[in-house]
């Protein structure tokens, strides 16, 4: 398994922001800037049985990203600048997603790397430590998975040691890509929804 596809996880890039563990409050304002600007999506096609796996070529995401270097779970303060910045702009929030570098049985917790991103549109001016680029595409696996940030951990173990094994793909060395379908702000943490992608060879190997 490449090293920048291991699970990132335990822990949610919203965990400063959304308060969702620990009962921590995000700084005043910040509740309500993300509430008016986080898309909103309709609807439950998700599925609940099985990993749910299914393959698809994503196209590249533009987005503006702040690299986080340190444990895994203490990238949410990179998110709330980044809600910040986007708030401040008047740049439209699209897609949340993270990218992940880095395998963390492997390598030391203060030298793990991953980015905060969020989708952008149009023409935006970056700050000191924002940096606007394409991200992704490419073949992806994605399972949606479907519940609190805590469960991610599991979720990536059964997509890398059981659904990869048997599945006749490879995966390759871009970064694994997390991405958020729903805000912790305003769902109950049952209902959160991740897909998580892993990234695949154009052509397997034989």
């Amino acid at each position: 398994t490449p090293a920048a596809c291991r699970p990132a996880v335990g822990a949610t890039p919203y965990d400063d922001v959304g308060a969702v563990r620990g009962g921590r409050t995000p700084p005043t304002g910040l509740i309500s800037r993300i509430r008016k600007q986080w898309p909103v999506r309709a609807g439950n096609r998700y599925g609940t049985h099985g990993m749910g796996v299914r393959i698809e070529t994503l196209a590249a995401i533009r987005v503006a990203r702040i690299r986080h270097v340190g444990p895994y779970e203490e990238i949410g303060p990179c998110f709330e600048r980044l809600f910040g910045w986007a708030a401040d702009s008047g740049s439209g929030i699209g897609r949340v997603l993270s990218l992940s570098y880095d395998n963390p049985d492997t390598t030391r917790a203060e030298e793990l790397r991953s980015d905060a991103c969020i989708e952008v549109q149009g023409a935006v001016a970056p700050r000191d430590g924002i940096v606007l680029e394409t991200v992704g595409g490419g073949r992806y696996a994605i399972h949606a998975y479907r519940g609190p940030y805590r469960g991610l951990r599991k979720a990536y173990r059964r997509l890398f040691e059981a659904w990869l094994p048997g599945s006749g793909e490879e995966a390759d060395d871009r970064p694994c890509m997390e991405i958020y379908r729903n805000s912790p702000l305003d769902t109950p943490a049952v209902q959160l929804v991740t897909e998580i992608c892993l990234p695949l060879r154009t052509t397997p190997e034989r």
